[in-house]
């Protein structure tokens, strides 16, 4: 068994193509296409497409003075806009599509909780903790895709591990498995979730960030309703050695949390 498991990567990649069956099986069902079919609404006409066609029009203005100064307009008040808008309405509509989804195919995991929390407020605190981890996480995937030569295949391979790993919080919420846990989970099994998440990872560094941003937040609600259907099957897949790619994002995530408590410490005394 080498450093990359091609076994569990090739598995990985063949359980994401059964997003493709699953696609059609959600907008086939009247009870869960409706919130579905609002995010492909916003995120395929409206967003893409018109995008598409400003970006057409500008490539016809690439050899005059006024390119550059048109192509700042359409980013600061059509291409951002939209991003953030997108952020908050794709976020909602995603929850609500998932959440259809398992009233109807997963029953026994309806309950999307806190539970494998002592209490709510302890749940608060590490799904804040949490937030903090992935943004770091976010952050040094984007300073890495800079290197040069290296940094198309490290965007890549670490913006495929982030979408699988975001993916399967889903299922790992729904079974009420720890936050702690899930970074174990998916640091020792990371040769899977890279395959289960290379074709959005593919999409991500071949489109432009605005692209594609629209047209992964239409097929990210299918990669994670299917693993909801995965879970039992992929438990026990292992790589060669541990990825420690949340070790960073934990240690910055300690830091700020321990100048903020001293923060903290000299304003109460």
């Amino acid at each position: 068994m080498g450093i990359v498991n091609l076994n569990n990567f090739g598995l990985g990649l063949r359980h994401s193509l059964n997003c493709i069956g699953l696609f059609f099986q959600v907008l086939a069902n009247p009870k869960t296409r409706v919130n579905f079919k609002l995010l492909l609404v916003y995120n395929l006409p409206i967003c893409l497409l018109f995008s598409l066609l400003l970006e057409t029009y500008l490539s016809y203005l690439r050899y005059y003075t006024v390119y550059y100064f048109y192509r700042v307009l359409v980013i600061l008040f059509w291409s951002l806009p939209h991003y953030l808008i997108g952020l908050m309405y794709n976020s909602y509509y995603t929850n609500q599509s998932i959440s259809d989804f398992i009233q109807v195919y997963n029953p026994q995991n309806l309950n999307l909780s806190y539970q494998c929390y002592v209490s709510y407020s302890k749940y608060l605190v590490n799904k804040a903790y949490y937030l903090v981890i992935v943004t770091f996480l976010t952050i040094e995937t984007a300073i890495i895709s800079q290197i040069p030569y290296i940094g198309t295949s490290t965007d890549w391979f670490l913006t495929s591990l982030i979408y699988s790993y975001y993916s399967w919080e889903y299922s790992w919420s729904s079974h009420k498995i720890p936050h702690q846990e899930r970074y174990a989970i998916f640091e020792h099994n990371w040769c899977y979730y890279l395959g289960y998440g290379s074709l959005l990872g593919l999409l991500k560094i071949t489109l432009g960030f605005f692209h594609s941003t629209y047209l992964i937040a239409c097929l990210f609600p299918i990669f994670a309703m299917n693993t909801l259907l995965l879970y039992h099957q992929v438990d026990r897949k292992t790589s060669a050695i541990k990825l420690p790619l949340f070790y960073l994002p934990i240690c910055y995530a300690n830091l700020m949390v321990q100048k903020f408590a001293y923060y903290l410490k000299g304003k109460i005394t």
